[in-house]
């Protein structure tokens, strides 16, 4: 639209209407009875009704006083103090319709002053438009602004429609708008039944702007989706969860009447939820309402490449429909957990990176989706934090120390003591079983537990084994595979030449429970 179409909508100048609203109601405030003294007698005059009368008493300057001739409330002025600065300042915005078009609605912001800096009696109102609005239906709002102060006023085209309520506040103590009167002028054009007036925000030039871009405003507000259409307003990140330019209820929600039905049924719903729903009908994992609502976050971009960073590290065996019922199953198994929802997806990579550092085979589904993630999730938490921990490491040197004497060679096969608590972790890792877990039982002697290597391999795991109570408990190769006939004997042996001469190591209690597999 070029400027003078632009302008040709609005009218030149305020109505007599206008001016007499402007002093009398926008600007009430800025009424003064200006005092001065004729020898021992004290006047005052009234700038609300240009009358002068002697006072009956004095008038105190700063004080509320009522004028004797219109009984306006004015604020007392001594009128040779304070007058430098008296300026008063006020902000009008002021609804009509076009002078073109009576469908189209048109707003004009107007900087009001009265200047008392100079002779008392012949302060005026001053009113300069400074900001123009035009709202069409179909095609959105339009605005034009100028600087207050700038000499000619030009116009400039702001790129968006917005308030001049917070730049007015710079440098006027007041704002004001005809909100009363906003009804009678929007009664019979398109935006009568826009729902405009359920958005109070500063003056409504956001909401009509809306309104004239997205007739769907009308059904979200009326559908219980108010809140949709305010995180619009606010600049706010709607996920693409809203075609708003649909022209069906349906095809603005991308739902069908029955998803309509239970939207409503559910209650409140986010624009999070409202999107992850929609893609959980692409994805296959066709998850209710409730249910998408608890997996919102996942519509975040962190959140989807957490997920998809998830998937890749575990080479993409399952699908993301998969691996979000996965998800909400804990969610409805843990909710106290899982108050924060989001946190079960934190949960799980954490527990993945876990059970890489202690050596546990992800290709086990037990493992990689275990049936309660939060215990597990402790469980790996406590065992990192055991061979991470000083004393445990310390006390597991040693413990090597003192078990050394059990070094054992038979055949093709050499034995010796865990040394540390990096090798127990090696050594889960690299035999895809879960010894470093064992950290802390080694350290505190509840248990103990021996390396099996091959003589010419002296360095690869190859066997390991635990012993409780000068008993054998259990010897795991790779991935927990049993043991060979060769390991088998050389255990036997072991047994026979070891332990049933070496008196068992006290035992201390433990509170864990034990018989996970090494």
């Amino acid at each position: 639209m070029k400027d003078h179409e632009f302008h040709e909508h609005f009218p030149d100048d305020a109505t007599p209407k206008l001016l007499d609203y402007i002093t009398n109601t926008v600007m009430d405030w800025s009424r003064y009875l200006f005092t001065h003294r004729e020898g021992r007698r004290q006047w005052a005059y009234c700038t609300n009704c240009r009358q002068e009368h002697p006072t009956d008493r004095t008038l105190k300057h700063g004080k509320e006083e009522q004028c004797p001739h219109c009984g306006c409330s004015a604020t007392v002025k001594a009128s040779g103090v304070g007058r430098k600065t008296l300026v008063d300042r006020a902000y009008l915005l002021w609804y009509e319709r076009s002078q073109v078009d009576s469908n189209i609605l048109i707003a004009r912001g107007f900087y009001c002053t009265r200047d008392y800096t100079k002779d008392y009696r012949k302060t005026e109102t001053y009113v300069k438009d400074i900001a123009r609005y035009l709202f069409k239906w179909g095609e959105g709002g339009k605005m034009k602004h100028r600087i207050h102060w700038t000499k000619g006023g030009e116009w400039y085209d702001q790129k968006k429609v917005s308030t001049e309520a917070t730049k007015s506040m710079s440098y006027t103590p007041s704002y004001h708008m005809q909100q009363k009167d906003i009804k009678k002028v929007v009664k019979g054009t398109p935006f009568q039944y826009c729902t405009w007036d359920q958005y109070p925000m500063h003056d409504y030039v956001e909401i009509f702007d809306l309104a004239a871009r997205y007739s769907c405003i009308e059904f979200l507000t009326k559908f219980g989706l108010g809140h949709f259409v305010r995180t619009k307003l606010e600049g706010g990140q709607t996920f693409g969860a809203i075609n708003w330019n649909g022209t069906t209820p349906q095809k603005v929600l991308r739902l069908n009447k029955r998803e309509m039905n239970e939207i409503k049924k559910t209650g409140a719903i986010g624009l999070q939820a409202l999107r992850h729903y929609q893609i959980c009908r692409k994805d296959g994992s066709n998850l209710s309402f409730t249910e998408a609502r608890d997996l919102a976050s996942l519509v975040d971009p962190l959140r989807r490449a957490e997920l998809a960073g998830i998937l890749t590290s575990l080479d993409n065996r399952f699908t993301v429909a998969e691996m979000k019922r996965y998800f909400i199953k804990q969610i409805r198994n843990n909710r106290f957990r899982y108050e924060w929802r989001s946190s079960v997806i934190l949960d799980y990579r954490d527990y993945l990176r876990e059970c890489r550092e202690l050596g546990l085979d992800l290709n086990r589904n037990g493992v990689v989706m275990p049936n309660d993630l939060g215990r597990m999730h402790e469980f790996t938490m406590q065992r990192i934090k055991a061979v991470s921990d000083a004393v445990v490491r310390e006390n597991i040197r040693t413990r090597f120390r003192s078990l050394k004497p059990m070094r054992f060679q038979y055949k093709d096969l050499i034995l010796f003591p865990a040394p540390s608590a990096d090798q127990l972790v090696s050594e889960g890792k690299t035999l895809s079983h879960c010894v470093g877990g064992y950290a802390k039982n080694y350290a505190n002697g509840v248990c103990d537990i021996y390396f099996i290597r091959q003589k010419h391999q002296p360095d690869k795991p190859f066997y390991t084994m635990e012993v409780q109570k000068g008993a054998v408990m259990q010897c795991r190769g790779f991935k927990n595979c049993i043991m060979t006939d060769e390991v088998k004997e050389f255990v036997e042996m072991f047994e026979e030449r070891r332990l049933k001469k070496r008196p068992a190591s006290p035992i201390k209690k433990s509170n864990k429970p034990q018989g996970v597999a090494v």
